[in-house]
């Protein structure tokens, strides 16, 4: 009797340890397909002619909400999500875009770049290294008339470096149709 109860107990020691890997090893396979599905995403707007990357573990949504005369097309978020890189689009001639920023803001924010291989305006709106803000207007190439906007954000975020790099490369990998 006693030997049938030593039998079954490692029995039942034996199945929960299988159950216990054969799960771990299923999960993590599932996480390896999320992730690679995640690293593949690219969010593309018929309508306003632009398609952007989406980081790998980043998401994004589409809440085509109207703000004041701007539209928001797409919300980039990093998945510890302190990071998020609204893009809003305006239509508005470049030159009026141009306009507004120098009459908005400070001349040492404002730096003439190119983000997405167009020209593009950079506004560093605060530069602590607490709740840093990252304004950003891209020209569209392709419809006179439009542009790319918003303020990126990096919510209790310590690194500077890293933030202004994570958001210029989304930012560059805008394609514009």
């Amino acid at each position: 009797m006693n030997k049938k109860i030593i039998v079954g107990s490692v029995l039942v020691i034996l199945l929960v340890l299988v159950g216990f890997f054969g799960y771990k090893k299923f999960s993590s396979s599932q996480l390896s397909t999320n992730q690679q599905a995640l690293e593949n995403q690219t969010y593309h707007s018929q309508e306003y002619g632009f398609s952007v990357d989406v980081p790998s573990g980043w998401t994004y949504k589409t809440p085509s909400e109207k703000v004041g005369s701007t539209i928001l097309v797409v919300e980039l978020k990093s998945g510890d999500e302190k990071m998020s890189v609204p893009i809003f689009v305006d239509e508005k001639s470049w030159d009026l875009v141009k306009s507004e920023v120098q009459k908005n803001f400070l001349p040492e924010t404002v730096n003439e770049i190119v983000l997405a291989g167009q020209p593009a305006i950079k506004i560093v709106s605060q530069k602590k290294e607490i709740n840093p803000g990252y304004n950003f207007r891209i020209k569209h190439p392709n419809k006179q008339n439009l542009v790319l906007l918003g303020t990126a954000s990096y919510i209790g975020g310590q690194d500077l470096d890293l933030f202004h790099n994570s958001v210029e490369s989304v930012l560059d990998s805008i394609k514009f149709e």
